[in-house]
């Protein structure tokens, strides 16, 4: 458990102690980070790739998934809304930057799953020729943590309003229970 937390949380502080001015190395960074994120959805998508009996086992591990997913994301919804209701946000004027259009929301979460959809299929057609070393996600996953720490630090969120925010550990903690 403690390593599960020192994986977390070193590469986070860590990053968090580079103040970055170099508009370059931001952009850098954002990259890495990015490319962390897909490495990591590959390895996954190979290590279900290479499982046993894939063919067998796909229709169940997506049916239990699916009835999941659905359970729980709408008790979450209804207990976040019902949250809401009780205890409103105050919510501060918006920053008058352009968000990204649903579109390209839509596809970036498209990317993402071929992304998954891609490493499946190399992991099953390489099983047992190939054997991809799947821990190395764990390093892939620090140095993403460690290029988000430079990212909080960089967009002026001081560390304590991240872990000490009131209003984020009661909406984590009703999250938690609705998911229970």
């Amino acid at each position: 458990m403690i390593y599960g937390l020192m994986i977390a949380f070193v590469p986070l502080f860590l990053g968090y102690l580079f103040r970055v001015t170099n508009s370059t190395i931001l952009d850098w960074t954002n990259r890495i980070t990015t490319y962390c994120l897909y490495l990591i959805l590959l390895i996954m998508g190979i290590s279900l790739g290479q499982l046993d009996d894939l063919a067998t086992k796909l229709p169940q591990i997506g049916m239990t998934a699916f009835g999941l997913s659905v359970i729980i994301h709408l008790c979450n919804i209804g207990s976040l809304m019902l949250f809401d209701k009780l205890y409103p946000m105050q919510r501060e004027a918006a920053n008058a930057e352009a968000l990204p259009s649903r579109w390209k929301q839509l596809l970036d979460s498209v990317i993402l799953c071929g992304t998954v959809l891609a490493g499946g299929v190399f992991g099953f057609v390489t099983k047992g020729v190939l054997n991809f070393p799947l821990t190395s996600s764990t390093y892939v996953l620090v140095v993403m943590i460690f290029c988000v720490g430079v990212q909080l630090r960089n967009s002026g969120i001081p560390i304590r309003e991240v872990f000490l925010n009131r209003r984020g550990i009661l909406t984590s903690i009703v999250f938690m229970v609705s998911g229970l």
